[in-house]
């Protein structure tokens, strides 16, 4: 297996860290990195992170950055050719999932970003709900096959070579938080490569991105993120990656 470096930011909510690397140690690979990117935390997490050894690497910020800076200084502190993008109240059931990522990866090479959440289609709006959803969680997983193609996949988990990512211009600063994801997916899909979420169960435990966030400051943040989404993208979307039969089929779960 090529190897992987996992990205994974956090800001205060040490029990979801604590959880998720706890998580992550169970994988007995060689060639895999656990980097975890404090930013600026004022709870313990920056105490935990300091008892981590092995595989684990800490990088430590003075103040909290954001998500997405965080992810792109996590990139480049990278020693493997393949990232791994990952929210830290994820837990993934599938102790060989480094292994079903590379494979996948390896066998396909059209394969821009790969994932456990996704949409096959998304709006003119930047939205996307119902069947066109998919996803690997543990408790309400939808997915029945291996894997599905996507037109974007969710930031809790999105893994990619890293020569996609610097091909495609990493993550966009210009989103502090929600929407950067679609935004990576479609700047992936628009230089000729196809997303995919894999069928490997987990857990989304939410809120460990946004802990410090009150609902009112997040769905204005959120107003303003899709507002930037949408003029970047507004002459491509929609997009619907599904085909003309699932689309009719579709049609006639629901309306049927």
């Amino acid at each position: 297996m090529e190897g992987l470096s996992v990205i994974v930011p956090c800001y205060n909510k040490v029990e979801l860290t604590r959880d998720c690397a706890g998580s992550l140690a169970r994988i007995r690979l060689s060639n895999i990195e656990f980097i975890f990117v404090d930013n600026g935390s004022t709870d313990d997490t920056t105490g935990f992170l300091k008892t981590l050894t092995g595989k684990f690497r800490n990088c430590q910020n003075q103040e909290n950055i954001g998500l997405i800076r965080a992810f792109n200084q996590g990139a480049s502190l990278a020693r493997y050719g393949t990232l791994v993008f990952m929210h830290n109240d994820v837990i993934i059931h599938d102790w060989n999932w480094p292994d079903r990522i590379a494979d996948f990866l390896k066998t396909r090479d059209d394969t821009g970003i790969v994932g456990l959440y996704g949409a096959r289609k998304i709006r003119r709006d930047g939205s996307f709900t119902g069947r066109c959803i998919v996803h690997s969680k543990l408790e309400s997983g939808n997915l029945r096959n291996d894997y599905m193609e996507v037109a974007v996949v969710d930031g809790l988990f999105m893994a990619m070579k890293k020569k996609i990512y610097e091909e495609i211009g990493k993550f966009d600063e210009g989103y502090t938080m929600h929407y950067y994801d679609k935004d990576i997916s479609l700047k992936a899909y628009i230089n000729g490569y196809r997303n995919y979420v894999l069928n490997i169960p987990f857990t989304h435990r939410g809120a460990g991105t946004r802990s410090t966030i009150k609902p009112e400051a997040d769905t204005a943040l959120r107003d303003k993120m899709s507002n930037i989404f949408i003029e970047k993208w507004k002459s491509f979307l929609p997009l619907d990656v599904r085909t003309k039969g699932e689309r009719i089929k579709d049609w006639i779960k629901k309306y049927v």
